[in-house]
């Protein structure tokens, strides 16, 4: 494993493509944030109907639990930069329409839907794309940087977006907001043509003669029985986004009959957790490229602090011990993504990215689902208490999984190097990757 001794992330955004993708994300991303307020505050507005208002929200997680193994194999057979442009036009349009027919008097409640479903088809396939194309932009050494780069940049737009998008709101109001967001995504569409991304190597280009069905079961091969970690990895990824998806949902019941406090103090409490993300994946830019097994064991500690600070919500004192822990969770858990992706995009071959990242968005999202679902009926049933140690006992098991597999890393990275027969799964699709360049 090569390792950096550049612990400063401004190599990246001084010079060379990444910075444009960065840019375009910090835009972007701010502007899905806008559009998470605006548009569930206009659907509100105009239908009058809190169920109106949530399928909006059950439309927009359809796609990527769906659609996603398959967007995968097209994913892995286009070229990423023309790629990523035309994803930007169109979640461009698919967002700019709604305001646009509303003006003219032809926006109808299903024409509503049928918009938001497919601009989160579009968005199910961009941040595989992301994700696969980063490694393409920068060095090995790079990659923990670049990622906490990325997911600093996401973490900011959840933190700052839906403040801003409420204030436009009230101010001009919620379907103007829909044109601003837009804006945003012609401006990331405008980074993303300036990448600098190498060519399809001759075997992606070849996978166009080969079917869907069969380039599906390549990737469920490789991640099944290819790669052994690659099977840890997304099972441990799927608990993990079962763990954390449920939490938010849980702090406005938690602030009201724990804490017994307002709508002003749990706007407090979510600020907390976007602060703890911000400040880690922030800092995970500046450090210094680690090893498998160290970063194994730095999301295993980071995973478990989470836990603890979790399980300590339920005998916190008040509102203002459970800022500080809530800040804990955040931090904790957002070490976790930034660092798996650097994992994958290293063991997997450029050929099979896309395929991969999207498979584990799949499992994500079903997790995620099932365990919103769980969580909140437990949440009514026995108490959010119950709820937060449930969820505090997955993502110990999550930390337990992880610890193990740093355990055995840490002792395959203390023997010496095996060339030839026998090398290691990794070391293959190290040379595989190699020769797709």
């Amino acid at each position: 494993m090569e390792t950096g001794t550049a612990n400063s992330p401004w190599p990246l955004l001084r010079s060379g493509p990444f910075r444009y993708l960065w840019l375009g994300q910090v835009v972007s991303q701010i502007g899905d944030g806008l559009n998470k307020i605006a548009l569930l505050w206009f659907v509100y507005q105009l239908t009058g109907s809190a169920l109106d208002m949530t399928l909006v929200g059950v439309l927009q997680s359809i796609p990527p639990l769906v659609m996603s193994p398959l967007t995968g194999v097209y994913i892995d057979r286009v070229s990423k930069r023309r790629l990523l442009v035309s994803l930007d036009l169109m979640r461009v349009a698919t967002v700019v329409l709604i305001p646009l027919l509303y003006y003219f008097g032809l926006l109808t409640l299903p024409g509503i839907y049928v918009l938001v479903l497919a601009n989160a088809v579009v968005s199910a396939a961009f941040g595989p794309a992301m994700a696969a194309v980063i490694p393409q932009l920068v060095k090995p050494s790079q990659l923990t940087g670049a990622n906490g780069l990325i997911h600093g940049a996401a973490n900011t737009g959840v933190l700052v977006g839906p403040a801003i998008g409420g204030a436009l709101a009230t101010f001009i109001g919620a379907q103007n907001v829909l044109y601003i967001d837009a804006a945003t995504f012609l401006f990331s569409a405008a980074c993303m043509s300036l990448l600098n991304v190498p060519p399809l190597a001759r075997a992606q280009r070849q996978n166009g003669a080969t079917t869907v069905t069969a380039e599906l079961k390549e990737s469920m091969r490789f991640v099944l029985r290819g790669e052994p970690a690659i099977s840890t990895f997304l099972i441990t990824s799927a608990a993990f986004a079962g763990g954390m998806a449920a939490f938010p949902l849980l702090l406005p019941v938690f602030a009201k009959v724990s804490l017994h406090v307002g709508s002003a103090w749990l706007g407090w409490l979510w600020s907390s957790l976007g602060a703890g993300m911000v400040l880690v994946t922030t800092a995970l830019a500046w450090t210094k490229h680690r090893s498998e097994g160290v970063r194994l064991a730095i999301m295993a500690a980071g995973i478990g602090c989470a836990s603890i600070s979790m399980l300590g919500l339920t005998w916190t004192p008040g509102p203002w011990g459970a800022l500080c822990l809530i800040a804990l969770i955040g931090a904790g858990t957002a070490i976790f993504t930034p660092l798996l992706w650097s994992l994958l995009q290293e063991r997997t071959p450029q050929s099979l990215r896309g395929r991969v990242f999207t498979l584990t968005g799949a499992s994500d999202m079903a997790c995620s689902t099932m365990a919103m679902a769980c969580m909140g009926w437990v949440a009514g049933a026995l108490g959010p208490d119950t709820s937060l140690r449930a969820d505090s006992a997955i993502l110990f098991i999550v930390a337990v999984l992880l610890a193990r597999l740093c355990r055995s890393r840490l002792q395959g990275e203390s023997r010496p190097a095996r060339t030839g027969v026998g090398a290691s799964p990794r070391s293959a699709a190290h040379v595989r990757d190699v020769h797709a360049h």
